[in-house]
């Protein structure tokens, strides 16, 4: 039945992870689900309108995936009982989402299983994009490798960069999965990704109000770009140490194997970055320059570059 209670600590009742611990361990994948709200960013420069577009991808993503996530989530707490909701993911056999919508909808888990695919296709061709466009963006500044600026002869898109992603990708899901099995693989790479990004996200609460001090004081107002930061840097900070396996506070409590190996793999990783970062700085420092890692080639070059193209209706139309 509906009930407010399963909006506060008391359902947290798992051994070791009772009341706001088990908040904490939970936020993990709560801000897992958030991550990608972002990834519109990198499709900025394909944008017609990217000042406008973009900011409200940005928002409207958070907004409606947010209100989703607490409908769905609300629901499946009050029918199964938040008291039992542990053994949610046994629940059908292990497809408990599919078995509740037969319980109240009948054939209708047709739909749900058009819905769990194509929003599967559609949030890996998502991060593909952004992956891909970072990817491919750091090659054009020289801090990866040129190759990845390879466009298609045809449809201009990095064709070098999407093969290098997709197959890192495909490579890490397969060893992950066969390693840990697909529920305990999952978690295990939701925990890296989370502890990997939230970081940066941490960076960005702090970068806000420097940022609109030292440049832009004019602009600054205390609620949106000081109150709200602060505000988001206190919950980001408990769950990247929950995540990463810190136990700086009494209330978090350390990961079993092997999601507490999520922090050693995210540090080996920043220790390659660390690295890369030192050679670059060190052999070409003039691809670490703002300018040349913001801009990018004119549209005449990248039009020089593919064969047989002609330029039609003042650069808008491209006819190959």
């Amino acid at each position: 039945r509906n009930t407010l209670s399963v909006f506060w600590t008391e359902p947290a009742t798992v051994e070791g992870f009772t009341g706001v611990s088990g908040i904490l361990a939970g936020a993990v994948y709560a801000f897992l689900a958030f991550i990608g709200f972002d990834a519109a960013a990198p499709l900025a420069e394909e944008a017609k309108d990217p000042k406008r577009t973009i900011k409200w991808a940005v928002i409207g993503s958070v907004v409606l995936v947010g209100t989703f996530f607490v409908v769905t989530t609300y629901a499946s707490a009050v029918y199964f009982g938040p008291g039992q909701y542990a053994g949610f993911l046994a629940h059908g056999d292990g497809d408990p989402w599919m078995e509740i919508t037969r319980t109240f909808w009948g054939v209708g888990w047709v739909i749900l299983l058009v819905t769990l695919l194509s929003s599967g296709l559609a949030s890996a061709n998502g991060a593909g994009m952004a992956a891909t466009r970072v990817a491919w963006a750091l090659g054009r500044a020289g801090t990866l490798p040129k190759a990845l600026t390879r466009l298609h002869s045809r449809f201009r898109s990095p064709v070098v960069a999407i093969a290098v992603i997709f197959t890192l990708a495909t490579a890490v899901t397969l060893a992950v999965g066969l390693a840990f099995g697909p529920v305990t693989g999952f978690m295990v790479t939701g925990t890296v990704l989370t502890v990997g990004v939230l970081p940066i996200y941490m960076a960005v609460c702090v970068a806000c109000p420097v940022y609109y001090l030292r440049y832009r004081r004019s602009e600054f107002r205390v609620l949106p770009h000081l109150v709200v930061p602060l505000v988001g840097l206190v919950f980001l900070f408990p769950t990247f140490c929950a995540g990463a396996g810190i136990t700086a506070f009494s209330f978090v409590a350390p990961l079993s194997y092997p999601l507490d190996m999520a922090g050693y793999f995210v540090a080996l990783w920043w220790c390659v970055g660390i690295v890369l970062l030192a050679v670059i700085a060190v052999r070409h420092p003039e691809r670490l320059a703002p300018d040349r890692i913001l801009a990018a080639p004119s549209l005449d070059d990248e039009l020089a570059a593919l064969p047989h193209t002609t330029i039609i209706d003042d650069k808008k139309e491209l006819a190959l």
